[in-house]
């Protein structure tokens, strides 16, 4: 295995953790394994039926999740590397995003599966990364599997769906600078009731399903829920802000495509989402042309399994601008590239908008230590990735499933 790294401290278990389901360290750190001649084809191990084994994937704490997950690129992967974030996790622990490779560098075909955009809901898709690499399967050798674990390690340590800045990363790869000075009318008339600018208070939280219903009746469903999640660039301590400059995390992102990918001819990615949606279910976003064959493809292969939406429009989709796909295909002009969005549905939009709106008020305007903080750390985290069992193992099934139905769809 080929190995990149700088520092490999993973520190002493979370407060956070709420199970005793820890992985022991690897016998075989990732920094001291020689490079070898990468695998021709991509070799998953046998099946995995048992509710326990799928279970037993998802970890309460970043340190275990990317301690799991360094595991297993020593264990099988042909190339393994960590980006340094310049940032401290919730433990004190450095913070990395960890990528590793099954198959050649630069291949022509690549499959990417990515966890962690939104910080908090990386511990579903690192639950699905993690399983991935115990699932049977073999893809043709000129084809290459990667894993992107915890894209923004800040948030996924912190239970946070927001990196170090307070910064929305599916909002700030912005392809036109003018990006950053714009402006969302709908968003800043919302202000005070979106960002109360105090700590949640007992009245307050009685309330609130009654100020929903009234904006509601003022504004509709459809246009409450674009102004507040389509992203804004004005207000630094607000919801869903996309930053004024590119972050730490989006351009090591970019460095490591413009990088791996140079002669990549079609690139399949699977961005791993949580909180959008009917609850335990998965819509596929996507945001191919309505010209685009690969829509037909799309439509073929996943409708008797998922429901299918533009990432633009749709039932359950909003508009945002500087979401991850749109800075990968503009970095990537030679390369076909088919990204989806796997979102699985946990709780219900007010439920979910209720728990974003009350952490985040939590985070700027309280000074919570101790049992009170990991209080609101496991309620937030409970919105974004519930402990029911039944959900768990739906939501990673789908991801495989959506990983091995685009491999054959867009290859």
């Amino acid at each position: 295995m080929e190995s990149s790294t700088k520092k490999d401290v993973d520190g002493e278990g979370s407060r956070l953790r709420r199970t005793s389901k820890t992985v022991e360290d690897p016998t075989t750190d990732p920094k001291t394994i020689t490079s070898q001649e990468p695998s021709r084809k991509i070799h998953f191990k046998n099946g995995f039926n048992e509710i326990s084994r799928i279970t037993s994937f998802f970890q309460e704490s970043y340190i275990s999740a990317r301690r799991q997950f360094r595991m297993y690129a020593a264990e099988g992967c042909d190339s393994y590397q960590q980006l340094e974030i310049n940032a401290k996790g919730f433990s004190g622990e450095d913070l990395t995003i960890d990528i590793a490779r099954i198959g050649l560098k630069n291949p022509r075909n690549a499959v990417v599966l990515i966890s962690g955009t939104h910080g908090v809901e990386g511990f579903l898709g690192s639950a699905t990364q993690a399983a991935v690499l115990h699932k049977t399967s073999i893809l043709s050798k000129d084809t290459s599997l990667y894993f992107i674990h915890g894209l923004n390690p800040y948030g996924m340590s912190h239970v946070r769906r927001v990196n170090e800045n307070n910064v929305d990363l599916n909002r700030n790869n912005a392809i036109d600078e003018a990006l950053w000075a714009s402006v969302n009318e709908g968003y800043t008339k919302l202000y005070d009731f979106i960002n109360p600018e105090s700590p949640p208070s007992t009245i307050d939280d009685f309330f609130f399903k009654a100020k929903v219903g009234w904006k509601l009746f003022r504004h509709g469903m459809r246009s409450l829920q674009s102004a507040v999640t389509a992203g804004q660039y004005q207000f630094p301590k607000g919801l869903y802000y996309g930053g004024r400059v590119k972050e730490q995390s989006i351009k090591l992102l970019e460095s490591f495509f413009k990088e791996e990918f140079q002669n990549t001819k079609k690139l399949y990615a699977v961005e791993i989402h949580t909180g959008l949606g009917p609850s335990g279910e998965t819509t596929v976003f996507h945001d191919f042309p309505e010209n685009d064959p690969r829509l037909s493809d799309l439509t073929n292969h996943f409708s008797s399994f998922y429901k299918i939406e533009h990432d633009k429009e749709g039932e359950v989709a909003t508009p945002n601008l500087g979401g991850l796909q749109q800075g990968v295909q503009h970095i990537l002009s030679n390369c076909e590239v088919s990204w989806l969005i796997q979102e699985v549905g946990t709780y219900d939009p007010i439920t979910v908008f209720r728990a974003l709106r009350k952490e985040n008020r939590q985070h700027f305007y309280t000074d919570l230590t101790g049992k009170d903080l990991i209080k609101v750390k496991r309620d937030f985290l409970e919105a974004f990735v519930p402990q029911s069992e039944k959900w768990r193992i739906r939501a990673v099934k789908d991801g495989i499933l959506m990983l091995e139905i685009g491999t054959n769809c867009f290859f």
